[in-house]
């Protein structure tokens, strides 16, 4: 059955009640930009959703969302979509840092200075008891996605700003989630498909490449098995969660984010569970994109902020980084340079390379373009 993919990336703040009715624009020019990513797992005779162009489709579509909300219900029953929807408040709830928090100490994974905050006091106290790095902390909100939705703090003190944010996320949830800040060695994005046959289905493991402050700049890859061999037990503890949720009647794409981090004792510790998603991940496209490796090869897929000050800007950024990468390394621009007739500002571009260590000197190269560090 071809679908239509629509791309509700602003799926957390749906699930959040953050805004009444439409988005603001700087939500939907996001959403309009980042449409192409579902080229990587789309079929011959399936549709992409273009907010540019919302009325061109043909007929007998399903609707395959980038998450399931009652606004996306709302929009395939308007638009005549077939829909084929797991139960809302099991989504609501897969999705919500609760359940991931619960699940974290029921299978005793998680940081142990990490704490549920009903005020302020409450923060202060967590903040004190905890050991984080260099006595750095995060508060995050019940609904965030790709490190937004959160606070960054050090020390005992949280800055009037911070304050307000925490002060609004309490009234609006009644909590919020304090950890310490990991010494953190790695990082992997594990994707599973829950069947509406109960059946699990593990699909393969991406390698998340992070910046300092821990915001999500790509997915690494291989066309093999070998990240999944080593991500065996955080696997093992995803097919759980997995089970689980197949228990409460979810079904569809699941990401489940795992983390190996260093504690006090400098003893390497895995965090199995850091992140649970019910929806699609930008690790499921990326490992969509595995069709355009060789055997043997490895690929890094990278979000970039282009410079979009002139139409040809963006264009210009990519050759002259073609340029500067290794010998070998082969680089696919995958989103297109403008939209709606305006230049496009958030981009992703595929590197693929013969090993993996040619494949960090590309990543190292292009990161420090998109970072200057």
């Amino acid at each position: 059955m071809p679908k239509l993919f629509y791309g509700n990336f602003s799926f957390e703040h749906q699930l959040a009640g953050d805004y009444a009715g439409e988005l603001p624009g700087r939500l939907r020019r996001l959403d309009a930009e980042m449409a192409a990513v579902w080229e990587a797992v789309a079929e011959t005779g399936d549709c992409i959703w273009m907010p540019e162009r919302p009325n061109e489709r043909p007929d007998g579509l399903t609707l395959c969302p980038w998450g399931w909300s009652a606004e996306v219900v709302r929009f395939a029953r308007k638009s005549g979509l077939r829909i084929d929807a797991p139960p809302l408040d099991v989504v609501r709830q897969a999705n919500g840092r609760g359940f991931s928090f619960d699940l974290e100490r029921k299978f005793g994974c998680g940081p142990e200075d990490a704490a549920v905050g009903e005020s302020l006091d409450e923060l202060h106290a967590a903040i004190k008891e905890a050991d984080g790095v260099d006595e750095r902390w995060v508060v995050k909100a019940e609904f965030g996605m790709s490190a937004r939705e959160r606070v960054l703090g050090q020390g005992n003190d949280i800055p009037e700003p911070d304050r307000n944010w925490i002060r609004k996320r309490l009234a609006a949830d009644g909590w919020v989630y304090f950890e310490p800040w990991l010494n953190r060695e790695a990082e992997a994005g594990l994707q599973f498909t829950v069947g509406t046959d109960g059946q699990v289905s593990f699909d393969g493991t991406t390698l998340l490449l992070t910046d300092r402050h821990g915001r999500y700049l790509g997915s690494r890859f291989a066309s093999d098995a070998t990240f999944d061999d080593e991500w065996g037990d955080a696997i093992d503890v995803g097919l759980q969660v997995a089970a689980r949720l197949s228990a409460m009647g979810y079904f569809g794409p699941l990401g489940i984010d795992a983390m190996r981090y260093r504690d006090s004792a400098s003893n390497q510790r895995l965090r199995a569970i850091q992140d649970i998603n019910a929806r699609y991940t930008m690790g499921a496209m990326a490992l969509g994109f595995r069709r355009r490796l060789k055997p043997g090869e490895f690929g890094s897929w990278l979000h970039v902020r282009w410079p979009c000050a002139e139409t040809d800007a963006s264009r210009v950024w990519s050759d002259d980084l073609r340029d500067q990468l290794p010998s070998g390394v082969r680089m696919d621009v995958t989103s297109p340079f403008v939209v709606g007739e305006h230049p496009v500002a958030h981009g992703t571009l595929l590197l693929i390379a013969d090993d993996s260590h040619s494949l960090e000197a590309a990543e190292a190269v292009t990161v420090t373009r998109l970072t200057g560090s």
